[in-house]
């Protein structure tokens, strides 16, 4: 029992506030983008009803209803919970990114709406799809991560400009976990241990740095 409350004091501390993850982190209009929602308000085990994601001119809301109710039925000592959002491809500009909270009303039950506030949770810039980077190749990146969000696992992989160089891992408080010496092949990091949230990792190439952030989800 010590050790679950010492875990949770330690996650409360990592995510003191409501963030938002975005990936890829530098879109294009030619790319699907994916939002990682956390909350430090409800258990790890809260869900997520009527999720929509609306798109006016530069305004990006992620609407949802969260419901604690089944976190009774959990284990679980996690400071906060995880959702994410998909978009389709968006056209070129700054977005800012609004959360809308619906209060959940359980069924048969008559409640009361009130006022619904937008709470903004950051901006992102989406720029224009190139030919030149379609004919690309997606060696020539740094590295690649999937999935992202993940549930256990992920894959990096290097790519050629990646020939020399090295991979470090950090969690939210920026505390170093791993790191690697980029050999040209696939390197796999098993997160099974770790608690879920948002983690940093960051490749260095010469004069090259490129840092991702990674969402593990249980």
């Amino acid at each position: 029992m010590k050790a679950a409350i010492l875990c949770f004091l330690a996650m409360t501390a990592a995510f003191a506030t409501d963030s938002l993850t975005i990936s890829p982190s530098s879109p294009t209009t030619k790319d699907s983008v994916t939002f990682g929602l956390f909350s430090d308000r409800f258990c790890c085990c809260t869900q997520y009803l009527n999720k929509t994601l609306t798109v006016n001119d530069s305004t990006l809301t992620l609407q949802y209803v969260p419901n604690s109710t089944a976190c009774a039925l959990c284990d679980c000592f996690a400071a906060g919970s995880w959702t994410t959002f998909t978009s389709a491809p968006l056209k070129a500009g700054v977005y800012n990114v609004y959360r809308l909270e619906i209060a959940y009303c359980p069924p048969g039950q008559i409640c009361p709406l009130g006022v619904l506030v937008p709470v903004k949770m950051g901006r992102f810039t989406v720029r224009e799809f190139t030919s030149t980077e379609e004919h690309a190749p997606v060696a020539a990146e740094l590295f690649t991560v999937s999935p992202n969000p993940f549930r256990s696992t992920v894959t990096i992989r290097p790519g050629t400009a990646f020939s020399a160089g090295r991979i470090f891992l950090y969690d939210i408080q920026g505390h170093l976990l791993n790191k690697w010496e980029a050999q040209g092949h696939d390197i796999t990091w098993n997160a099974r241990s770790l608690a879920c949230g948002l983690y940093v990792m960051k490749a260095i190439a010469g004069d090259k740095t490129l840092t991702r952030s990674l969402l593990l989800q249980k």
